[in-house]
């Protein structure tokens, strides 16, 4: 007759630690600050609303011009993702990036805009955004952006994208 183990007892709480050992805990998604700089009011408002719901995003703030985001970077805290339009009052979007760059080392910059002529493309590229996306995309591209930058890619429009690899 074969020897049989006893039935294991299930239990509705954790295992018990009799060694009293620091178990490793899951570490805490990382949280980033992300900025949009944007003269449409309505647009950077509903954009906002979106990406202070994705998960991660400690904090979402809204600029209408880089000088505001520049005064805000050299008064307060540093953002790690700015969605940066290229048409703005003042300094224009493409003008901005160097600067940013220079005041927040390390931010990544996505242009969120509607223009989509080569030049505004490679001048925005040539002075540092990290990614270019087109307006027309609905804010899930938004919000597909904010998560593929985190992981260090660069988000395109197929459309830009394109016209990148073309050129």
């Amino acid at each position: 007759r074969a020897h049989r183990q006893p039935a294991q007892r299930r239990h509705s709480h954790p295992p018990r630690n009799p060694l009293r050992v620091k178990l490793p805990e899951s570490a805490p998604e990382p949280t980033c600050e992300v900025w949009l700089v944007e003269d449409n009011e309505p647009y950077r408002t509903a954009a906002l609303r979106v990406v202070s719901g994705i998960e991660g995003v400690h904090a979402a703030r809204g600029f209408k011009t880089c000088e505001a985001a520049l005064t805000a970077i050299r008064e307060h805290t540093r953002p790690d993702i700015v969605f940066l339009d290229v048409g703005l009052p003042g300094m224009s979007g493409i003008e901005g990036i160097p600067q940013l760059k220079a005041s927040a080392p390390g931010v990544q910059i996505v242009v969120l805009t509607v223009f989509d002529d080569a030049a505004k493309v490679f001048r925005a590229i040539c002075a540092g955004a990290d990614g270019y996306l087109l307006k027309g995309s609905s804010f899930d591209g938004v919000r597909d952006a904010l998560r593929e930058v985190r992981r260090g890619g660069a988000p395109m429009n197929g459309r830009i994208a394109k016209m990148v690899l073309q050129a």
